[in-house]
């Protein structure tokens, strides 16, 4: 077995340096560590309110897209009550999704209490609407 040669005795000045670098590099990334910190919570701050205003149009457009999707498979018993009322007075329906989605709830609700057909047939004597 060859044996090691004996060690080298460091310099020291190299054992200063070695020392200063290290102390100078642990508070050199402690300070860019804070600094950077500072930055990021700033940068979590606006994500938080973009987010929560992201979450918010999201809602709307769901809604709106609920609405529209009630609107489109309106049964066709309110679609024919909603156009014998038009004719029968003249007056035209101005109502938004909202309005239109809420008189759809109603009759889906009086559909469910009185049975309605799912044809739109009302069984005889069950349901007037004055």
């Amino acid at each position: 077995m060859a044996s090691l040669p004996k060690p080298v005795r460091v310099s020291p000045l190299i054992k200063l340096c070695r020392w200063t670098l290290l102390i100078v590099g642990i508070y050199h990334g402690a300070t860019k560590r804070n600094r950077l910190a500072k930055i990021e919570a700033v940068v979590r701050e606006e994500e938080a309110a973009c987010k929560a205003k992201k979450d918010q149009e999201l809602a709307v457009a769901k809604e709106i897209a609920n609405e529209k999707e009630l609107i489109a498979n309106t049964p066709t018993f309110v679609t024919r009550f909603l156009n014998k009322y038009v004719e029968s007075t003249g007056r035209k329906i101005r109502a938004n999704g909202k309005q239109i989605a809420a008189v759809v709830k109603i009759f889906i609700t009086i559909a469910s209490i009185t049975e309605i057909w799912s044809d739109g047939n009302v069984k005889a004597g069950q349901l007037s609407l004055h």
